[in-house]
């Protein structure tokens, strides 16, 4: 199993590569190929391919498949991918999907070069809790991920708007309200996973005495200043004075944060989960 596990770790990230160049094809306009055929075919195959390096691990060793830093950031790619898929269907916007998965691919080509490639034995607790908090966890980053994606794109056709440079790129994003209307939906999903996932860590590092838990973590903390954070951009509408642009570059900022609490359990010195 570990050849297999090996050759998806090789393949994942060219074959997100290559949907990303299928999707990127979208911003030449009129002159671009129609692919919605081969996007509709090679990005479910990669989604197919990626979760079948889980259960081969599940399988392998008969435990829960996501542990460990690099399987969560592999992880948090997955649904990422598989998030916008969803929303792909309904939306068909393939020039946004360039950008997802250009994310994606660099998240798994990471993970894949810098990660175990053969099977690893789980080491921590098991359980529905944890497969819960896990499970939680990678879809509110998968959301939140997405909506620092919308965000940003909102503000690079803000500013479009703003030169009043209608090129190409003004051309094939979607308009400034429906980013602004993904972005907090998208936020809202995040916040909402995140409120389960959060509260059933706390709760089991609590019952089982982690070792090293403690609120001022500098994950734990980062980690509740994002719930927090995305929470006020998921009601932004509803708050005075906090726009639509405001709103997306806090969206902004929170994804360049999420990404900085990913990696910072590369370094087990800096925090309690520990690093497989």
């Amino acid at each position: 199993m570990d050849r297999v596990v090996q050759a998806l770790a090789v393949l994942l990230p060219l074959g997100y590569l290559a949907a990303t160049v299928l999707y990127g094809m979208a911003f030449a306009g009129e002159k671009a190929p129609r692919l919605m055929r081969q996007r509709r075919t090679v990005l479910p195959c990669v989604l197919v391919a990626h979760a079948a390096l889980f259960f081969v691990h599940a399988r392998g060793w008969r435990v829960f498949p996501v542990h460990g830093t690099w399987l969560m950031i592999s992880a948090t790619a997955l649904a990422t991918a598989l998030l916008f898929a969803l929303i792909g269907r309904k939306h068909g916007q393939a020039t946004v999907g360039a950008i997802v998965l250009l994310l994606v691919t660099v998240l798994q080509a990471i993970a894949s070069a810098f990660g175990p490639m053969q099977l690893v034995p789980e080491t921590s607790p098991s359980g529905a809790f944890r497969a819960l908090h896990v499970g939680t966890s990678v879809i509110a980053s998968a959301a939140l991920l997405l909506s620092g994606i919308y965000g940003f794109l909102h503000i690079v056709l803000y500013g479009q708007l703003q030169k009043r440079n209608f090129g190409t790129l003004f051309r094939r994003l979607p308009d400034l309200a429906v980013l602004a209307r993904m972005l907090r939906r998208s936020a809202l999903a995040g916040f909402l996973f995140l409120t389960v996932g959060l509260n059933v860590g706390i709760g089991m590092a609590h019952a089982m005495k982690t070792e090293g838990f403690q609120y001022r973590d500098p994950q734990v903390l980062l980690t509740l200043g994002l719930w927090l954070h995305f929470g006020v951009i998921a009601f932004s509408q509803r708050i005075r004075g906090l726009s639509a642009r405001r709103a997306s570059f806090a969206a902004a900022a929170g994804l360049v944060t999420l990404i900085a609490v990913l990696f910072l359990t590369l370094i087990p010195a800096l925090t309690f989960h520990a690093l497989h």
